[in-house]
């Protein structure tokens, strides 16, 4: 079975989004849930991951958190990814 064989086909709208935290994460191990104001400001995309990132002269890990505004990417598993977020 070749690569192509095992890729799903369909089309899909892989990019880089505006976004904005709507659910933020208490820990590591959770997921995140995003708005695309572009989209539909009322339609929440559940389960984003998200990389910690290490607070400044702290090395303490920070989490995105609500009405943080993100950058988010549709990877080509459809899968959405935080890849970026402001201010936290």
């Amino acid at each position: 079975m070749s690569v192509t064989e095992d890729l799903d086909t369909r089309p899909f709208a892989a990019g880089f989004f505006q976004g904005k935290i709507a659910k933020g994460a208490a820990s590591i191990e959770q997921y995140v849930e995003v708005v695309v104001p572009g989209f539909d400001s009322t339609l929440k995309f559940q389960r984003c991951r998200w990389m910690p990132r290490v607070s400044e002269g702290f090395g303490d890990p920070v989490y995105p958190t609500r009405d943080d505004i993100c950058l988010v990417a549709q990877d080509d598993r459809r899968d959405w990814w935080v890849i970026a977020w402001w201010p936290s």
